[in-house]
């Protein structure tokens, strides 16, 4: 059944004179990812998955923005990632724009991974959920829908669970 789980960057800093794209993480995002990346293997080997391979994650899609790039790069580490790539387009995406980056995801890839911003994560769990989703710094939602990525709409999907990384 295929998985979405969406993991939205650490908390970042503000220096002067940084375009708000190479924003990096401040000292609280840097310590709080890699704990996002130990909590979401500890979730995937929790929803039933036997080995190191199947709790894995086929495909991570990671923003462009300096603050996801390097949340990932502190959470990847303690994952199973089979492939990975910088998506530009998930730079501050909305929520139909994101939806349609999941309807154009590979069959093969039956868990995703998006490490993105806000406001577009949290809406798109919860129109995919039909539910109340938060996604704080560091947090992430894991999403299940029993439809292949191309059939995904609005109320297809189960929410697993919301996990702070705190």
């Amino acid at each position: 059944m295929p998985t979405l789980i969406l993991l939205r960057h650490g908390k970042s800093a503000y220096p002067d004179g940084v375009d708000d794209h190479e924003r990096p993480l401040n000292e609280r995002g840097r310590q709080e990812a890699p704990v996002a990346g130990r909590l979401l293997a500890d979730s995937l080997a929790d929803q039933g998955s036997r080995s190191a391979e199947r709790a894995g994650l086929d495909l991570a899609l990671v923003s462009s923005a300096a603050r996801a790039q390097q949340t990932w790069a502190l959470a990847a580490p303690h994952l199973v990632v089979h492939d990975q790539l910088t998506r530009s387009d998930l730079y501050l995406a909305e929520r139909h724009e994101l939806l349609e980056v999941v309807r154009a995801l590979p069959a093969s890839a039956k868990r995703v991974i998006f490490i993105g911003h806000n406001n577009g994560l949290e809406d798109l769990a919860a129109a995919l959920t039909q539910s109340d989703v938060t996604l704080k710094t560091s947090t992430f939602a894991v999403l299940e829908c029993d439809v292949p990525w191309g059939q995904w709409e609005d109320g297809c999907a189960d929410l697993l669970e919301v996990v702070i990384a705190r």
